[in-house]
């Protein structure tokens, strides 16, 4: 089911910080959502039981929504009228400075209190920005996403630095190395920066659009950034839990730590393309080849197969224009039928001789697949261990249905899937 579309109060809200967020050190909480000392005050009333969109609640609680509304009526945020616009920019203008402690204007005192002074010319210019970005996607606060690339901007940009300039020692020190161990000694690094990235790679969040200058420096292209991450939410249909801690950049980060390598040693150029997914999907090919022909031997074809393998990746290939399961938020139970389903445990029961008894049997099964590295294996041996006992706490297929029909969706001949198993009639467990 499609995440709803953002209702008129929400849009709202979302519109004001969205045009806050480019005022630094504004001096009402609204900035401040990923600070933890003051967002952690505003947030001790919130009560998780009712609603888990903690951004929402930020928002209601350090912007005055009543106010506004005694201001003018609450009209679809596209639909303002001239003086609706008007009373809005009012609104932001009388309520809202900005400054660093010692910033003033006219002479003020000691403590920052610049004016935001924005006009009907800049209104209409966020107005615009905020609609394209809303037209893309409807379902996601465009504000707290802005927010987020600010908020990690700094640290981010001089991680980088930083590893490039260690990728260029790295460089360096491969001239003064004998020949004879030189291939291996960058070959060696090389598969580390690699290994990092693909290991990290995270289908459904790829959040940075990164570039560097002449000068060594990196930033953020925003919009693009903005652009990218909400498109890639619309196209898996998933709905955003809103935190304050937020790790989806990390396979970016390792992405362009990789390419910055290439550039140095290789000399390829620094433009985010798809040659760095093609490398992953080698490497899927050769790491999983004799799984491949265990599923050729069962008459998948070619696209299931590269389906299977991109979900088994955590969606990795979809840039390839191989198709993905839109969800996948899943448990451990949703991940245990994935692998069932695509016959992962005949696998290893078959082909590497896995009898899957112990608990440390299904270690080496939990690590075939990128979903989700933090699975309980004990767990997942009681549901093995239960697999056709329907009244058993740990059965694992019950309410599979809704699994079953997000594959069904994306597999050309989804009655190749491993059937659920039959007491009575079960092939070898």
């Amino acid at each position: 089911m499609n995440p709803r579309e953002l209702n008129t109060e929400e849009k709202l809200l979302d519109f004001i910080a969205f045009i806050l967020a480019d005022f630094s050190e504004l001096l009402q909480g609204v900035n401040y959502f990923f600070w933890d000392k003051y967002s952690e005050e505003v947030l001790k009333g919130f009560n998780t039981s009712k609603d888990t969109n903690i951004y929402k609640f930020y928002l209601k609680e350090t912007i005055d929504l009543d106010s506004i509304k005694n201001t003018f009526k609450l009209n679809d945020l596209f639909n303002f009228s001239e003086q609706d616009k008007k009373d809005l920019i009012s609104f932001i203008n009388d309520n809202y400075r900005h400054g660093f402690p010692d910033d003033c204007e006219d002479g003020c005192a000691y403590g920052g209190n610049l004016k935001i002074d924005l006009d009907i010319s800049q209104f209409n210019l966020y107005l615009e920005d905020y609609r394209s970005l809303n037209e893309i996607n409807n379902s996601v606060f465009l504000s707290y996403f802005k927010y987020l690339l600010q908020d990690y901007e700094y640290s981010i940009t001089e991680y980088l630095k930083k590893e490039y300039n260690q990728i260029k020692k790295l460089h360096y020190n491969s001239k003064l190395i004998k020949p004879e161990v030189k291939l291996d000694f960058i070959e060696h690094h090389k598969n580390i920066y690699k290994s990092n990235y693909i290991k990290s790679f995270n289908g459904n969040y790829l959040f940075f659009e990164i570039n560097k200058d002449e000068n060594d420096n990196f930033n953020i292209n925003f919009k693009n950034s903005l652009i990218k991450q909400i498109t890639k939410i619309k196209e898996l249909e998933t709905t955003i839990v809103y935190t304050k801690d937020y790790t989806g950049f990390e396979s970016d980060l390792n992405e362009f730590k990789y390419e910055l390598f290439l550039f140095v040693f290789e000399n390829k150029p620094l433009i985010k393309n798809l040659s760095v997914i093609n490398e992953i999907y080698e490497s899927i090919l050769n790491e999983k080849s004799e799984f491949i022909s265990f599923l050729r031997d069962k008459d998948f074809n070619n696209n299931d197969i590269n389906v299977i393998l991109n979900i088994l990746s955590n969606n990795s290939l979809a840039e390839l224009g191989f198709k993905f399961l839109k969800r996948l938020s899943l448990n451990q139970v949703e991940i245990f039928r994935l692998l069932y389903f695509f016959y992962v445990f005949d696998f290893y029961k078959e082909k590497r001789s896995n009898n899957l008894k112990k608990i440390k049997d299904f270690e080496e099964v939990i690590n075939f697949q990128s979903l989700n590295k933090n699975i309980n294996k004990e767990q997942f041996r009681k549901y093995f261990n239960y697999i056709a006992q329907k009244n058993a706490k740990h059965y694992p297929f019950n309410n599979s249905n809704e699994t079953l029909k997000l594959l069904e969706g994306i597999l050309e001949n989804h009655k190749l899937l491993k059937k659920q198993p039959d007491s009575k009639n079960l092939k070898f467990y």
